[in-house]
């Protein structure tokens, strides 16, 4: 989930390497492993800015530059126009678009989940 390549760079120019304490295969965990810690974590924008609101939990950008990630959704043409295929691709259309609004367009959409 995250650029592992950057974080590697950074670690490698940096006199004080932090440690890694802890890899963890899904973020459920994050709240209470970082509430009253000095531990951080590396976590896409919207998740951090969710734990932010809901937890005593604060967020910085990563002090060197990543590698956005592109994205592709593709199927098969004999699928176009099936009902539950149209209902998939409104619901990644939508979550595509709060993404190219930036940082403060996800967070909105975190607050008021979709309906279909």
């Amino acid at each position: 989930m995250y650029d592992r390549a950057a974080l590697e760079r950074a670690l490698s120019e940096s006199d004080r390497p932090p440690r890694i304490a802890v890899s963890l295969p899904h973020f459920l965990a994050l709240p209470a492993l970082l509430q009253d810690s000095e531990l951080a974590a590396i976590v896409p924008r919207p998740l951090a800015r969710a734990l932010e609101q809901n937890h005593s939990i604060a967020t910085y950008e990563l002090p060197y530059t990543t590698t956005p990630v592109e994205a592709r959704l593709l199927w098969h043409e004999r699928v176009e126009g099936e009902p539950s295929h149209d209902w998939l691709h409104e619901i990644l259309r939508r979550a595509a678009e709060d993404l190219r609004h930036g940082p403060q367009g996800i967070a909105a959409s975190l607050s008021s989940p979709h309906r279909a």
